[in-house]
């Protein structure tokens, strides 16, 4: 305390104290009270907005994003919704109301109260503008926000946005061309014995499933997982070989490793036998024919033209919901939280063909 309270002073005469609120983290109410008295200013509790992101030292609460419930209203008093056609409604539905919440949605997951409640505004408003009276629905609000090329009304799916925006913070912190400096603080952190932030349970909570849109090129560093990361054609061989995934005891073992002992440091609960063995000649198979680079590792991402992650790509991977194969869309629900579920559309095969080769061929 003695190490904090010696350049606060120093600068007493700079920092107006009656401006400030202290956040105590970690400290004894006395110690708090203390500190407060000292610097004369006012002793708050968290949480608290920076730059319009609440920050709290514990997971928010319900309560914590009602801010963002009077965003949508305020936005909705000064329009005149029953004067405007219903694709004019659409259109602001779109540009304005679902864009408020896009900026905090990069950062938390949003809790399934208030994403439903902000349907229900934007639904509302979508169905009988700004009256008062209530009218039917003619198209259920999961068709809705189907995107337009999958013959939706393209009314933005915030859940999917939210795991899609997310997801970007998993791929800068795989992708090695990205700044270390960051990475190595939060490495730091998980090392240490605390609560992870609510921030990183959101971000590796949908991982998973960001993962299958990564394939890797494995370099020097050691660093891409031989089962779970996608380095060999489309899918994690977890996905591919998933007999011989669940009897494996050495699941976190890298491509690097595995290749230079020629799979002998993969380990197995019980003998192989029948089509498990049949899948271990593939994969010897694979080893036998596969070579690190002496580069770093490299990342690319499979869903757009470029190799570069984009929001884009990640929400329409949800929205179409179809452009999976049978064998990994069980495994994909599996991973996703647990209310957020992959459901086939009824796609002929050859209008599913275009779909998936437009969405891995469209640049952003």
């Amino acid at each position: 305390m003695a190490s904090l309270c010696g350049p606060l002073i120093y600068y007493h005469g700079v920092i107006n104290f009656d401006k400030t609120d202290m956040y105590p983290l970690n400290l004894d109410r006395e110690e708090a009270v203390f500190l407060a008295r000292l610097f004369q200013c006012r002793l708050s509790k968290f949480p608290f907005k920076y730059l319009g992101v609440p920050l709290s030292d514990s997971p928010l609460l319900n309560k914590d994003w009602g801010f963002l419930i009077d965003k949508f209203r305020h936005k909705l008093q000064g329009w005149k919704g029953q004067s405007l056609s219903l694709g004019g409604r659409i259109t602001l539905i779109n540009s304005v109301l679902s864009a408020v919440p896009l900026y905090i949605l990069s950062f938390y997951k949003i809790p399934i109260l208030i994403l439903n409640e902000i349907d229900r505004i934007r639904r509302q408003f979508l169905w009988q503008g700004t009256q008062s009276k209530r009218k039917y629905a003619l198209m259920t609000w999961q068709e809705l926000c189907i995107a337009k090329q999958f013959g939706g009304m393209g009314i933005l799916n915030l859940q999917q946005m939210n795991y899609a925006l997310l997801s970007k913070w998993w791929w800068r912190f795989k992708d090695p061309h990205y700044s270390n400096l960051w990475k190595s603080v939060l490495q730091a952190n998980l090392s240490l014995p605390l609560p992870v932030s609510p921030f990183w349970k959101a971000v590796t909570a949908i991982s998973q499933v960001c993962n299958l849109g990564m394939s890797y090129q494995p370099g020097y560093q050691g660093a891409v997982s031989f089962w779970e990361d996608t380095w060999y054609e489309y899918c994690p061989l977890k996905i591919r070989f998933y007999q011989l995934y669940n009897i494996c005891t050495t699941p976190q073992v890298t491509v690097q490793d595995v290749i230079a002992t020629q799979g002998q440091c993969l380990r197995f609960r019980r003998s192989l036998t029948g089509i498990i063995f049949q899948e271990w000649q593939q994969i010897l198979q694979i080893i036998s024919s596969t070579a690190f680079t002496h580069d770093l590792d490299q990342v690319a991402w499979q869903w757009d033209l470029l190799g570069h992650y984009t929001v884009k790509s990640m929400y329409l991977f949800f929205n179409f919901q179809g452009q999976l194969k049978d064998d990994l869309k069980a495994e994909v629900n599996e991973w996703l939280p647990h209310d957020l579920e992959i459901v086939p559309l009824q796609v002929s095969p050859p209008e599913a063909e275009q779909l998936v080769e437009w969405l891995s061929s469209e640049p952003s």
